[in-house]
């Protein structure tokens, strides 16, 4: 890292450490190096004599933002903040562009036929059964059919879904778009695929 009494600017995240003579002469003479949107800042505290590391970010209004700012015992434990900050930072990054390639990549395996189902309830578990009806690259179209119910146990049982019992016919099909995972949101519940064959529980009060 160049000693130099205005700023030093640095790229990442090939980021280069100033070597361990240097350290001391870049938080005294202050320095700033620029990470993203992010502003770091190195100086020295007159009067403890100890290295300090100020974090700012820039906001879009083109205020700043100070989101970080510590006084460290030593040069080393100043420099490990930085690169901690900076790891944070990027793992991040990564981690959002992976999703984001990840959900433009989705494509979803749900076909017409598909029984989903939601298990949803606060004091008692209610289950509801719906059948796909149409699909599209993105979406799903689905309506709302009726189950078996076997109650074995203290007001709760078993309920099973009955294919192509719509409960109403002429009822317009719901749409929703599937995430990843084949799952939709409706009426802030979760419909996932039921497994063939198997039953779901339920429960009730009076």
């Amino acid at each position: 890292m160049e000693n130099n009494t205005k700023s030093n600017i640095i790229q990442f995240p090939t980021r280069e450490v100033a070597p361990a003579n240097n350290i001391e002469a870049t938080y005294v003479a202050g320095s700033e190096e620029t990470y993203g949107q992010f502003i770091i800042t190195r100086s020295m505290s007159t009067k403890f004599d100890q290295p300090i590391v100020r974090i700012a970010k820039l906001l879009k209004t083109g205020r700043v933002k100070v989101v970080s700012n510590y006084r460290y015992p030593t040069f080393e434990r100043a420099e490990d903040a930085v690169t901690n900050f900076i790891q944070y930072h990027e793992a991040r990054k990564a981690s959002r562009e992976a999703e984001a390639k990840a959900k433009k990549e989705f494509k979803h395996t749900l076909k017409v036929g598909d029984i989903l189902y939601s298990s949803w309830g606060y004091g008692q578990t209610n289950v509801d059964f719906y059948q796909v009806v149409k699909t599209s690259a993105k979406s799903v179209w689905f309506k709302a059919i009726r189950s078996v119910r076997e109650e074995n146990g203290y007001m709760s049982g078993d309920a099973t879904p009955i294919k192509d019992s719509f409960v109403d016919e002429d009822a317009k099909p719901d749409c929703r778009t599937v995430r990843q995972g084949d799952y939709v949101s409706f009426n802030d519940r979760s419909l996932s695929k039921v497994d063939e064959g198997r039953s779901y529980y339920y429960s009730y009060y009076h």
